[in-house]
């Protein structure tokens, strides 16, 4: 692995580190209310660099460090197109900087009409995809990664993707359950966890398969769209049931039973 090499992917780990760092503090926005602390957008009250104090600290520094991570990113989308040979890795800075931009924008939609739900979610959302895909681009460029061969199945970066579709799952069920205004309980949290074992479950069927593809000498596209196909139809069929048997938990059941129902119709279907 070349110097160069070396920096970019210490580079695209220090760009998803302070990515991170933005969704935690966007998450103090919310928590500490501080969304209209700035009521105006682009600037605070007129200026660059308001007066740190109360929620403004929170909001106006919250876009302080948005600013940091976007020029972080347009700059690893730059360094990919100068020096990544693989057309999939540059479309995903590509996507990073167009994710980002647009991010940018619903935060400012956010504030200027002030807090609608829609856009408030979609904003939150789409930092936590920017993230996933800062980090799949860090994986991307690692050692590891550049040294598999053409004809090998890319492991490390399967489990990243797996993980990271598995806690996008967890949260979309906790996203649920606040839209729903629901308690979360025991059995809830036992739904919560059978709806992620099937998730793992579902990958281990994906990854099962697509290493048999991979045997038959297929190209990793074949590899990747049979593995996915071929799966297809077994989790279906798992959820499905599942699904009905949750349904008549919940029609039948009473109190924590249903609780367990709905955690688990909402995981399944995240």
């Amino acid at each position: 692995m070349s110097s160069v090499s070396k920096a970019l992917h210490r580079y695209a780990t220090l760009t998803a580190a302070a990515t991170f760092l933005l969704l935690i503090a966007g998450g103090l926005v919310t928590s500490t209310d501080s969304g209209l602390a700035v009521p105006d957008w682009p600037l605070a009250y007129g200026m660059w660099f308001p007066p740190m104090v109360g929620g403004i600290l929170f909001e106006h520094g919250h876009r302080m460090i948005a600013a940091v991570v976007g020029l972080m990113i347009m700059g690893l989308a730059v360094w990919l197109r100068r020096s990544e040979p693989r057309a999939w890795v540059r479309r995903m800075g590509d996507a990073a900087v167009a994710a980002v931009i647009l991010q940018a924008l619903l935060g400012g939609a956010t504030v200027l009409l002030m807090l609608p739900p829609q856009i408030s979610i979609a904003h939150a959302c789409l930092g936590q995809l920017v993230f996933c895909l800062v980090v799949l681009i860090a994986v991307a460029v690692s050692s590891s990664q550049r040294d598999t061969a053409r004809s090998e199945l890319p492991q490390r970066l399967c489990v990243v993707i797996a993980c990271v579709a598995l806690g996008l799952n967890f949260l979309l069920i906790l996203g649920g359950l606040g839209m729903f205004h629901a308690t979360l309980t025991l059995p809830g949290i036992a739904g919560i966890v059978l709806a992620l074992g099937m998730a793992v479950d579902a990958n281990v069927l994906i990854f099962e398969r697509m290493r048999e593809e991979l045997k038959l000498g297929r190209t990793i596209r074949q590899v990747i769209n049979n593995g996915y196909d071929r799966a297809f139809s077994a989790i279906l069929d798992s959820n499905l049931t599942t699904v009905l048997a949750a349904f008549l938990l919940f029609q039948f059941g009473t109190g924590p039973i249903r609780g367990f129902a709905v955690t688990t119709v909402i995981g399944l279907t995240a």
